[in-house]
């Protein structure tokens, strides 16, 4: 019988969706097997993961993947798998969904460790998506991935490659500041979100980023409430203006 039953459940994923579910669910059952009797079973685990995304279970897919990068890591297919997670946090960030676009940058990075592209991408989603203490984490982790690259590239005299990755690093440090200086002006202002002060910290804080800005104005318009005609406030809100009309005319 089909694991998925329902008019309901046809109706959201069609017949033949259904289908590979089915087969999903059977293939998951010896996989798991072929996978615990050999752990080094990298094609195993290559399909393991794919019997997992086409259930939409995400994670466990991208955890399977990681499996075949321990023994595997420049696999093609892997390649080709983590390729399709990139796409989905691609399509998710098209849309200003940048919360989702952070979850499927996470599991790129959790299906290939190593790629230090991959968790860039996820740093600069998940800060995007204001989740700073995840892009705290994620720009470390590629800064660290990065710096490993450079000690390889440095033996193997590639003084080009050391200069990009160099430039890389510089990036992902600035990506770094940004997101601790954001995290620590939000925590201040979660401690007493009534404290002008730390209301326009967060704001400024906020303005270095366009997407951010219409979050920016709302914190202005709060500290304005809280204290009409405060100077600070006033000018931190002419700034935000004059930056809103920038952009417009590019």
């Amino acid at each position: 019988r089909d694991t998925i039953i329902g008019l309901d459940t046809i109706l959201k994923y069609g017949r033949d969706t259904i289908k590979v579910h089915r087969y999903a669910d059977t293939a998951s059952v010896y996989l798991l097997r072929a996978t615990k009797s050999h752990r080094k079973y990298v094609n195993g685990f290559l399909n393991l993961g794919l019997t997992y995304y086409y259930r939409d279970s995400f994670q466990l897919a991208a955890e399977a993947w990681g499996k075949a990068y321990q023994y595997y890591p420049t696999n093609s297919i892997l390649l080709q798998y983590q390729q399709m997670l990139v796409n989905q946090a691609n399509n998710k960030a098209i849309k200003k969904d940048f919360k989702g676009a952070a979850q499927f940058m996470g599991y790129a990075a959790m299906a290939m460790p190593g790629d230090e592209k991959a968790c860039a991408d996820f740093a600069g989603a998940s800060y995007m998506a204001m989740d700073f203490p995840a892009a705290i984490d994620a720009f470390t982790r590629a800064i660290y991935v990065i710096d490993l690259k450079i000690s390889t590239q440095k033996k193997a005299g590639n003084n080009q490659n050391v200069k990009l990755l160099e430039d890389q690093v510089k990036q992902m440090q600035g990506g770094l500041g940004a997101a601790t200086n954001n995290n620590n002006c939000l925590l201040a202002w979660q401690k007493d979100s009534t404290n002008v002060d730390s209301t326009l910290s967060l704001a400024k804080a906020f303005m270095g980023t366009p997407d951010f800005l219409p979050t920016s104005k709302r914190l202005l318009n709060k500290a304005l409430v809280i204290r009409p005609s405060y100077p600070r406030a006033v000018f931190l809100m002419d700034s935000l203006t004059s930056l809103e009309k920038k952009i417009k005319n590019k």
